[in-house]
């Protein structure tokens, strides 16, 4: 009878070290996973910051951009001018 109270005594001690094993890795992960969550919303920081850096600078490089380009010119207007400028030309013959 001591023998086998002395048998549930070590498994209950064996079991109760398992348990304290299994707990302390659960801490471990609770902090691991805090960590990844911290770094998780700097990055989100990090990453509307740039953003709102970057939107600026967006809309200047477009403005930038399109105040560069040449004037359109409708090939319409063009050929109007084109066309009354020669009729408005007058042809001199050569002697």
């Amino acid at each position: 009878m001591e023998e086998q109270t002395k048998v549930i005594e070590d498994e209950t001690s064996s079991m109760e070290e398992q348990t304290k094993v299994i707990e302390d890795e659960n801490f471990s992960m609770e902090d691991e996973t805090k960590a990844i969550e911290d770094e998780a919303h700097s990055m989100e920081e990090q990453t509307k910051a740039i953003e709102e850096e970057a939107h600026p600078i967006a809309s200047k490089t477009h403005t930038n951009a399109v105040s560069a380009l040449p004037p359109v010119y409708s090939p319409y207007s063009a050929t109007a001018s084109m066309t009354s400028t020669r009729s408005s030309l007058s042809v001199v013959p050569s002697r």
